[in-house]
């Protein structure tokens, strides 16, 4: 009877730690199966496509007169996006796509799970100190952290003067000793 118990627990365990990860990315493979297919089969409305278009700086592109499937993803503003068609005309790529819904779903769903699973994303009510030989431990490193800042490059390149200075010594390095003889 012990045993079973170890393994029913051990079971809950594992599922706890992997299998919602699992299970969530099979439903977005599911989903994302599923779009696929409406795609290939052209089940689904050409008013809900969205149309990117981007500057290509191709040398000696051709132009293409008519649109060709094109299978992808893409994540805007995160919305996950998947690809139906693709044309080359003037200079630029333009590509429809449609919005995986079933996987935004999954994937909020997810997100909601894991806040409630894990307190993420809620205030703390008491903050709990850190056991003694913790903070005694991590005491001695924490006091060595240097915080550095550079000016931007486009900074820089605009104001000179706003770099700051550094003195370089024009003379040469003394040497302390002449170099080792080299035995032959």
């Amino acid at each position: 009877m012990k045993k079973l118990a170890a393994i029913g627990i051990l079971a809950i365990l594992l599922f706890n730690s992997l299998g919602y990860r699992l299970l969530t990315q099979y439903l977005q493979h599911r989903a994302d199966t599923k779009l696929q297919a409406r795609i290939d089969e052209r089940k689904y409305n050409p008013a809900s496509l969205l149309e990117l278009s981007v500057d290509l700086s191709l040398p000696y592109s051709t132009d293409q007169q008519h649109w060709q499937q094109h299978e992808g993803n893409i994540v805007i503003d995160g919305i996950h996006y998947r690809y139906v068609e693709r044309k080359i005309a003037n200079g630029r790529l333009y590509v429809r796509c449609l919005p995986n819904t079933g996987k935004q779903q999954v994937l909020s769903a997810r997100d909601e799970f894991f806040k409630l699973a894990y307190n993420i994303g809620q205030p703390v009510e008491q903050k709990k100190s850190a056991p003694v030989f913790v903070s005694n431990y991590l005491g001695d490193y924490d006091d060595a952290t240097q915080h550095w800042q550079l000016p931007s490059p486009l900074v820089a390149a605009a104001h000179p003067a706003a770099l700051p200075a550094v003195a370089c010594s024009l003379r040469p390095a003394e040497v302390p000793d002449l170099p080792p003889e080299i035995w032959s």
